[in-house]
């Protein structure tokens, strides 16, 4: 589903655009603007994780995990 919205750019921004429709790179405003947004999305998608990944190392060593001993103790609270 598509919305339409009115934006307000100045004449930079409209002369890249107007130099992206005319490179061929895209075909109208809208495909310029709708690129532009997803690459701010995925750039931001990327932020997130590099802070996630910075948070974990930052939490410490990481501990020894005997997934035998795991599932042992699923088993012994939850299967009967």
């Amino acid at each position: 589903m598509t919305k339409h919205v009115s934006v307000e750019i100045d004449e930079q921004m409209d002369a890249f655009i107007g130099e992206q429709i005319s490179h061929g790179n895209y075909g109208s405003p809208s495909e310029v603007i709708d690129a532009a947004l997803k690459l701010f999305r995925t750039r931001a998608e990327i932020e997130a994780i590099a802070a996630a990944i910075a948070e974990g190392e930052a939490s410490g060593e990481p501990e020894e995990f005997d997934g035998e001993a795991f599932l042992t103790e699923l088993h012994r609270k939850y299967v009967r």
